[in-house]
C-alpha cells in the first residue's frame, strides 16, 4: 500500500527546476565517492541536523517499551498506549510543521524542536516513574511534538545541502547515516546508563551538573 501511494504521490509532483535545468553530464559516476570527497562538511551536517531528532523518536517509541515494564515495572500495555497515542500525535503534527517551516524557514523550526527535545528530554523519561498513564502519555506527546518540529522540514532541508548532481546521494546517505546512528545507538547507550546510575535522572551528570537527590553512580560488580 505504501508503495502504491508512493508512486501516487511521485506521479502528481513536477521535477523541480534545479534537476530540469541541469546538465546531463553533470551527473558523477561514483556519486557516494565525489560526495565525501568534495562535500564532507555538508554531510557531516546533514548528520548532525537529522541524528538528534532520530535519537528521540526511537528512545520513545522503542526503549521506554523496555525501560519501562522491566526496570519499572509499568504495565506494558501502558506504555505502549502512551507511545502509540505519542507517535500517533507527531504524525499529526508532520504537515502543520512542515508548513510552518515553509513559512518561517526551516532552520528556525528545526533549532526550536531540538532545544525543545534537549530540554524535554529529561522530565519525558522521568515522568515514567510517576506511574501515571495520563501524564506519561502527554510527556512522551509533546516531546514527539517538539521531535516532529525537527523531522518535518528535513526532507527539504537536506537535499538543499548538496548540488543538483549530489542531491539525492547527498540526501539519502545523511538521512540513513542519521537514522543508523541515532536510532541504533541512543537506545544502547540509554540502557549502558541505567546499568551504571539508579534511575534516569542520573543522566543530568552529562550535562554538567548534579541535583540534590540525584542517585550516586553503582559500584562497579566486583
Amino acid at each position: 500500500m505504501l508503495i502504491v501511494i508512493g508512486i501516487w504521490v511521485r506521479s502528481q509532483l513536477q521535477e523541480s527546476p534545479v534537476f530540469t535545468t541541469a546538465p546531463r553530464q553533470a551527473t558523477s559516476r561514483f556519486p557516494l565517492g565525489t560526495l565525501l570527497k568534495e562535500h564532507p562538511g555538508r554531510l557531516a551536517l546533514g548528520i548532525g541536523a537529522a541524528i538528534g531528532g532520530s535519537s528521540v523518536y526511537y528512545l520513545t517509541t522503542v526503549y521506554s517499551l523496555q525501560y519501562g515494564p522491566a526496570v519499572l515495572g509499568l504495565p506494558q500495555s501502558t506504555v505502549l498506549a502512551a507511545a502509540s497515542i505519542a507517535a500517533t500525535a507527531g504524525a499529526l503534527a508532520t504537515v502543520p510543521a512542515a508548513r510552518l517551516a515553509g513559512r518561517v524557514g526551516r532552520r528556525p523550526v528545526m533549532l526550536a524542536g531540538l532545544f525543545g527535545c534537549v530540554l524535554w528530554a529529561l522530565p519525558m523519561f522521568g515522568s515514567l516513574q510517576t506511574g501515571n498513564g495520563v501524564l506519561i502519555t502527554g510527556a512522551f506527546a509533546l516531546g514527539l511534538l517538539l521531535f516532529t518540529l525537527s523531522f518535518a522540514p528535513i526532507a527539504a532541508f537536506l537535499p538543499e545541502l548538496f548540488p543538483a548532481r549530489l542531491r539525492y546521494t547527498g540526501a539519502s546517505t545523511t538521512f540513513i547515516l542519521a537514522n543508523t546512528l541515532g536510532g541504533g545507538f541512543a537506545p544502547v547507550i540509554a540502557t549502558w546508563l541505567n546499568t551504571q546510575w539508579a534511575s534516569p535522572p542520573g543522566a543530568r551528570r552529562l550535562h554538567g551538573h548534579a541535583l540534590p537527590g540525584e542517585p550516586r553512580l553503582r559500584a562497579p560488580p566486583a
